[in-house]
Parts: structure tokens; sequence; C-alpha cells
């Protein structure tokens, strides 16, 4: 009789369990979830995915962020921007002069820029992590990060351009700290087929200023006129052991030190 009580109570434990919502994929604490978009975030804190969420707005934020202390994941849900098109001109994830926010583990795609983290003192920004994202199909930059030091890490960013409002300079990640005391790193992120339709204008997988880039797996795209490039550095940086796999020819950034396959369209600058 003992036994079969026991039995039963296991079994009404297990029925309770499994009537719990499954709310995070990998995070075992959030201090809310976003459920719907547009969403802002006014409070320090943990914020969390538990389902795919899309929007049609065609400017704005679908996540806007205004404050510091800020982790934003996404539990390996999905943040759409797509049936906005070619001409939208949202950002999935958005915020300016703030400090220390996280993003990860979310599939972006969409939108004109994917991550936008924006300043207007560079002493207003930095200390941000963006890491472990899947960035599909976004149409201008699919990370963009301003700020005195951040880390990128992780991410796999394919099919960036096809923007019609901004035709130009498409970007798989853009970084710059303007010369802060601190650092950028951007390291071991996969990034394909950032292409561009533009006339004159250029696809670039990396563009950098004053950072670090190791360990990063670049297949430049195609572009209509200009170049292809897998690096781009305006203000110049360090980038050490990363595969560029069909640069335009000549045009690799003389900092990086680039290895790759037999055959492949890059110039090697140890």
């Amino acid at each position: 009789m003992k036994r079969a009580l026991t039995c039963a109570s296991l079994a009404l434990g297990l029925v309770a369990l499994a009537a719990i919502p499954a709310h995070a994929d990998e995070t075992t604490f959030c201090n809310a979830y976003i459920t719907t978009l547009p969403y802002t975030i006014n409070t320090q804190g943990h914020y969390c995915f538990d389902r795919n969420l899309s929007t049609a707005i065609t400017t704005g934020n679908a996540i806007t962020i205004n404050s510091d202390f800020v982790v934003v994941d996404l539990n390996n849900f999905k943040l759409g921007g797509g049936s906005a098109g070619l001409a939208t001109n949202t950002n999935g994830i958005y915020a300016i002069n703030h400090r220390n926010i996280t993003i990860r583990n979310g599939n972006i795609r969409g939108f004109k820029y994917g991550i936008q983290i924006q300043y207007s003192s560079i002493a207003l920004s930095g200390g941000h992590l963006i890491e472990n994202n899947v960035l599909d199909g976004n149409t201008y930059t699919a990370i963009y990060v301003i700020g005195d030091t951040q880390v990128v890490r992780n991410n796999t960013i394919l099919n960036t351009g096809g923007s019609s409002s901004n035709p130009s300079n498409v970007t798989g990640i853009y970084t710059n700290n303007y010369g802060a005391s601190g650092i950028t790193q951007t390291r071991d992120n996969i990034i394909a087929n950032t292409f561009n339709s533009g006339t004159g204008y250029h696809a670039r997988g990396v563009y950098f200023s004053f950072g670090d880039n190791d360990h990063n797996l670049i297949r430049s795209g195609s572009v209509s006129h200009g170049y292809a490039y897998g690096f781009y550095s305006f203000w110049g940086g360090w980038c050490r052991d990363n595969t560029v796999i069909f640069n335009s020819s000549g045009r690799a950034y003389s900092g990086c030190n680039l290895i790759g396959p037999s055959g492949s369209n890059y110039t090697t600058n140890p």
C-alpha cells in the first residue's frame, strides 16, 4: 500500500511538473518575459523570450533598451521583421547611451539592423556582450556596436544585404570604440554572403576601428560594383588567425593575419 501511494505521489508530481510551461530553453532565471512587439525595456534586469515573435513595423525598433545592466536572452527563439520588406528601416534590438548590455541566444532576421547599439558620447556606451546569435537576412547591417569596450563572439551571420532604403556599404559586423581606453574584441564568428547591389559601394564582412579580431571565418559575398571585403578598417586595429574566402583580389586589410584554404582569393599579411 505504501509503495502504491509513493508511485501515485510521484505520478502526480510529474503531471504537475509537466503543467509548468517551459519558459526558457537554456536560461534558468528571468526577471520578465518579452511576449509582444514592439517592446521597451526601462529597468535593468534579465529579459527572456518564451516564443517566436515577429513584427511588420517599417520604422523604429522591435525592442528598445532604455536602461543599463540589461540582458536580453532570446532562448533560441526568433525575433523577426521580414514581413516589413526590403525597404524596412526597423532595428531588431536598439539602445543608445547605455552600458553593460548583453544580447544572446537569438535568431534575429529581416531587419535593417539586426542589433544596433549607438552612442552620442563614447563614455555613455560600453561593456556590451553580443554572443551566440544567428542573424539571417538582415538588409543592411547584422550587428552594429559602438562603445568603449565590447565583445562580439560566437555569432553566425549570413545573407546580409538587399536594403532598398539604403543600398550602401553593407556590413556583417560593425564595431568601433573611437580610440577610447577600452577595446573591442570580435572573435569566433562565422559570416557568410554579405552582399551589395548598390552602384559604387562595398560589402564588408567585418568593419572595425581600434579593435581586436581573432579566429573569425568569413566568406565574402557579392557586389554589383565596388569590392567584397573580408575585413575593412578605417583607423586600424589587430586581427589574427582569421580565414577569409573569396575576398576581392588584393583587398584584404593589411593589418590582418589571414589563413585559409589553398586557392582562396585573399591576401595574406602575416
